[in-house]
């Protein structure tokens, strides 16, 4: 999935490229549309999913504990960071940080697949066919 998805985002930079070149005839621009629409495409791979999480968590916790940092001169007095963050908050941040690392492993090495898997026999030995077929069409 991973070579597929980069060259899918290839091909697709290229098909950016080459209309930003034909609507504009600036070939720099044409370049630089295409590493954008590379690097959109790019980012919307489902299979770095759980490391998009990780990093969205990764960043409240350093600067929580990194990036606090207090600048004081005569007349002003200037504090950056995040202070609200108690250790309740981070303890689960970090859980969950930790999860997302772990599904991520998981999913690369395809040991997910199938795990979330529903079963649609069940529904069929209570007898309610209908009700069966209902949900099938409706997804």
């Amino acid at each position: 999935m991973r070579k597929n998805w980069f060259i899918i985002s290839s091909i697709l930079g290229l098909i950016g490229g080459i209309i930003a070149f034909c609507l504009t005839g600036n070939w720099i621009l044409s370049v630089i549309s295409s590493i954008i629409v590379f690097a959109v495409i790019q980012l919307f791979n489902p299979a770095i999913r759980y490391m998009k999480v990780f990093y969205l968590i990764l960043m409240p916790l350093l600067s929580n504990l990194i990036f606090n940092f207090r600048f004081k001169t005569e007349y002003l007095t200037f504090e950056a960071g995040i202070k609200e963050l108690g250790t309740y908050t981070i303890v689960v941040l970090g859980v969950i940080a930790l999860s997302c690392l772990i599904l991520d492993y998981l999913e690369r090495n395809d040991k997910l697949k199938g795990f979330f898997q529903i079963n649609i026999n069940s529904f069929k030995s209570t007898g309610s066919n209908n009700i069966t077929k209902q949900i099938i069409n409706n997804k």
